[in-house]
């Protein structure tokens, strides 16, 4: 949704953007300013999230992209490096023009994205023509202007993204990513479930953890942030790291020990769980690589081998007498003991699945023992879906290592 006016639009998509405060504060500050006919700067700070002191930033950026001194998502960047770097808004902004780098490439309105949207039938022409217009006048790409109207859920952005993506690598047909598009809108599933419902998933090899999985796995990006990155990446043929860099959500030495750690996991040296881990010490206690990297390898586990069996009995969602009285020891095909323990009727279906995606995490090494055990009782004793799960524990899982079962 965008604001009344414009000036309050602008700020609406400042706040919500930079991620300066969470989801529902400003929910409560919206709502403080339609109940009260305030702006929404003063709702902000009624509500106690913000000072006049850390409000004037936001001002500040406010005021020039109304002047049109700089744009909207230039002002967004620079708001969020002035929080990482712990520096003034004006400073980040020349810290980040210092880093900005032009692309000769102007993204189309009508582009890949929007094109399998449309023909997925997941937006109409009208909206496909408000969107455009949104993006001509904000400046933010047509995509995250979807989902800010409406038109489209930020899991779905997510799927379209993903399906560009598998379909320029040629992983997918455009026929197969349109499909599995429909399929993820009717269900509400992520496109790697659709595609895996289809027969048409293909396993990804243990080791190939990318940037952009290792950013949200650390939690030094949103899950907003990385779809908003990735489509800038897309549609502006920019590398990832260096859209990074220019959206003030990393600096260079974080992508350099980010470009080590990711070299560790492909050589077997380390756990992607592990080097996630290391990255939230590098970003957050200021450690040195070297010592990021012992400090994890302390305290993981010898053995982090754990078959299903086992990962049902230690999450406490099967007993050890049910499981080794129904499946054998000569059995450790995963998918053959989960089928062994369902006809049994010892397990639900919906169950089983989670187990089996859980199980798929631990053998990338997304999840660590101890984090597998603990999202498998969270399914039991909370009644939760595996995603429920895995965001509950504050943790995140990359999808596309959910569905190597075998």
């Amino acid at each position: 949704m965008f604001g009344a006016s414009k000036q309050s639009e602008i700020l609406l998509e400042l706040v919500r953007s930079a991620n300066v405060v969470d989801n529902q504060t400003l929910d409560n500050a919206i709502s403080i300013a339609q109940r009260l006919n305030l702006p929404l700067e003063r709702a902000l700070m009624q509500s106690g999230s913000f000072s006049e002191e850390s409000m004037r930033p936001l001002l500040a950026a406010k005021q020039m992209v109304e002047n049109n001194t700089i744009r909207l998502d230039t002002a967004i960047n620079a708001i969020r490096l002035a929080q990482h770097d712990d520096i003034d808004f004006h400073q980040a902004l020349k810290k980040l023009m210092s880093v900005h780098q032009k692309t000769l490439v102007t993204p189309s309105m009508n582009n890949d994205l929007t094109d399998l949207l449309m023909q997925a039938q997941l937006i109409n022409q009208d909206q496909f023509g408000r969107a455009m217009q949104k993006s001509l006048q904000t400046k933010i790409l047509i995509g995250r202007v979807l989902v800010i109207t409406g038109d489209i859920t930020s899991s779905l952005f997510g799927s379209a993204l993903q399906a560009v993506l598998l379909i320029r690598e040629k992983a997918i047909e455009r026929g197969v990513a349109i499909d599995a598009l429909r399929l993820a809108q009717q269900k509400n599933i992520c496109l790697e479930q659709a595609l895996f419902e289809m027969g048409s998933f293909k396993t990804p090899a243990v080791g190939s953890l990318k940037l952009s999985e290792l950013m949200r796995m650390s939690g030094l990006i949103s899950e907003s942030e990385l779809a908003e990155c990735l489509e800038i990446e897309l549609f502006k043929n920019k590398p990832f790291g260096q859209v990074l860099r220019e959206q003030g959500l990393a600096t260079d030495e974080l992508l350099e020990n980010a470009m080590m750690l990711q070299g560790s996991v492909a050589g077997g040296e380390l756990k992607a769980y592990q080097a996630a881990e290391a990255m939230r010490l590098i970003a957050k206690e200021n450690m040195l690589l070297q010592n990021a990297i012992n400090s994890v390898m302390q305290r993981s586990r010898s053995q982090e081998e754990l078959r299903l069996g086992e990962l049902l009995i230690e999450s406490c969602v099967l007993t050890r007498e049910a499981v080794e009285t129904t499946v054998t020891a000569a059995v450790t095909n995963n998918v053959k003991i989960g089928k062994m323990l369902l006809d049994a009727g010892l397990i639900t279906k919906s169950m089983l699945h989670r187990a089996l995606r859980c199980q798929s995490l631990l053998k990338y090494g997304v999840v660590s023992k101890d984090q597998a055990v603990k999202i498998m009782s969270s399914c039991k004793q909370k009644e939760q879906t595996l995603d429920q799960a895995i965001t509950g524990l504050g943790l995140a899982a990359p999808t596309r290592m959910q569905w190597s079962w075998v």
